[in-house]
């Protein structure tokens, strides 16, 4: 396989792109058009509102706090729970809000260098914009969200948080930003392998949260445009093993923290 190297950040937009062909090219992101969009498009948009109200300054400013310098957005935050009820929106809501959450308890959700007054300006500006048009994307599509089940709250918050961030880095590393046109090939083994566990968790609160998870992650790759330039080949069987290994480890991580005992290698199909 010609393998693409990632040249730039990748962008994250908010409406649906059909213009990565160049940087997507998987038919597994591309499937995920389909059913559920909607639901991880208003949890992509729910991660969006809470990361801009919970991302501070580094170092800390104590001019901006985003506790005080957002308080009209956090009231509006607040407003627009209260307004979800007991409805599906809540449960799309409790998602994001507990992913995002469990990123800052985590220390991944970063800060923003707010050294330079204009740049410190930009940023509380930005994060205002972001919960205003996510809230009002939000108000757009709760009434069409899909109810999830009460089985939802059968996992603590923190622990199912961290369970679906597991799921996601395995998701996503399969569905690389810069694919070549053998990747679907390349990846087939390691992606089987994931659908084979995810039939290991019927039946357990975990199954609903790796779907999640699931569909949060090819959302996401699917609305994702990166920059690739070519790099040096890599014999596609070389890579493909190399996948199917790292795969295989990100399971043993997942089924661990599930406390889920191993498989046999006939189970895993080895």
């Amino acid at each position: 396989m010609k393998m693409r190297l990632l040249l730039a950040l990748a962008i994250a937009m908010l409406a649906p792109s059909g213009c990565a062909d160049r940087t997507s090219g998987n038919s597994e992101a591309d499937a995920a058009a389909g059913a559920g969009r909607e639901d991880a498009n208003f949890r992509y948009l729910a991660r969006g509102v809470y990361e801009a109200l919970l991302t501070e300054s580094c170092p800390p400013n104590r001019t901006l706090p985003r506790a005080r310098v957002l308080t009209p957005e956090i009231a509006a935050v607040r407003a627009f729970e209260r307004r979800t009820g007991s409805g599906p929106a809540r449960f799309h809501v409790e998602i994001a809000r507990h992913d995002i959450a469990y990123r800052q308890a985590s220390g991944a959700l970063g800060c923003l260098d707010d050294s330079d007054r204009r740049f410190a300006a930009l940023h509380v500006e930005r994060a205002r914009d972001r919960v205003r048009l996510g809230l009002r994307e939000m108000e757009t599509l709760a009434p069409g969200l899909t109810a999830l089940p009460a089985s939802l709250a059968a996992l603590p918050p923190s622990r199912s948080a961290e369970f679906r961030s597991l799921v996601r880095t395995a998701v996503e590393n399969l569905q690389p930003l810069c694919a070549g046109p053998d990747s679907d090939r390349i990846l087939a083994p390691a992606r089987a392998e994931l659908a084979r566990f995810r039939r290991r968790l019927e039946d357990t609160p975990y199954a609903l949260h790796f779907d999640l998870a699931r569909a949060d992650g090819l959302y996401e790759r699917s609305i994702t445009v990166a920059e690739c330039i070519d790099a040096a080949p890599r014999p596609a069987a070389e890579a493909s093993r190399a996948a199917l290994q790292e795969t295989r480890g990100q399971i043993a991580r997942i089924a661990a923290f599930a406390r889920l005992g191993s498989p046999s290698r006939a189970a895993r199909g080895s």
